[in-house]
C-alpha cells in the first residue's frame, strides 16, 4: 500500500502549488542563492546564505553583537563568528559604541570613495531584480511590486 494514494497526493500537490507563502519563500531563496552567485563570481569571496540572513539585521548606525544575537535568534558566540567572517570581508566592522565605551557596535564599513558596502548588496539585488523580471510585461512588474508592498505593510504591522 503507497504511503500517499493518488487523491491524496493530488490534493496536497494543488494545496502546495496554489500557496503564496510557499511561492514567496521559493522566490526568496531563489534570489538569495542568485545574490550568492553573483557576490562569490565578482569578489571570490565565500559568501554564504547564513551571511546574507545576519546583514539584514545591521542597523545603519550599528548594533550591538547581543542585540544582533537576539534579533537572530542564535547564541552571541554564533553571531560573532558570522560578524568575524564579515569583517575579514569588508563587509562588516566593529567600532566603539559612542554611548558606551566598553561596548562595541557592528556596521556596515565604507569602500570605495566612502560608499557604504550595504549599497553594493543593495546594486547586487537590483541587478538579480533586474534579470528575474526582464520577461514580465511592465503591468507584470508593477504588480508584483504594489503586492508585495502591501504584504510588507502588513507584516511590519503585525510586529
Amino acid at each position: 500500500m503507497p504511503y500517499v494514494d493518488d487523491t491524496e497526493r493530488e490534493t496536497i500537490e494543488a494545496a502546495r502549488q496554489a500557496s503564496p507563502s510557499r511561492m514567496l519563500m521559493r522566490c526568496a531563496r531563489e534570489i538569495g542563492n542568485r545574490a550568492i552567485e553573483t557576490v562569490r563570481s565578482r569578489t571570490g569571496q565565500n559568501i554564504r546564505q547564513v551571511h546574507t540572513s545576519l546583514l539584514w539585521h545591521v542597523d545603519l548606525e550599528g548594533i550591538r553583537l547581543t542585540d544582533l544575537a537576539a534579533r537572530l535568534e542564535v547564541s552571541k558566540q554564533t553571531a560573532s563568528e558570522v560578524v568575524d567572517e564579515l569583517v575579514e570581508m569588508r563587509v562588516l566592522e566593529r567600532v566603539a559604541d559612542p554611548s558606551d565605551g566598553r561596548a562595541k557596535l557592528i556596521r556596515f564599513t565604507r569602500r570605495r570613495s566612502g560608499r557604504l558596502a550595504l549599497l553594493d548588496v543593495l546594486d547586487i539585488l537590483a541587478e538579480v531584480d533586474a534579470d528575474l523580471t526582464a520577461t514580465m510585461s511592465p503591468e507584470e512588474q508593477q504588480s508584483l511590486a504594489v503586492g508585495l508592498r502591501a504584504l510588507s505593510r502588513v507584516l511590519d504591522e503585525r510586529r
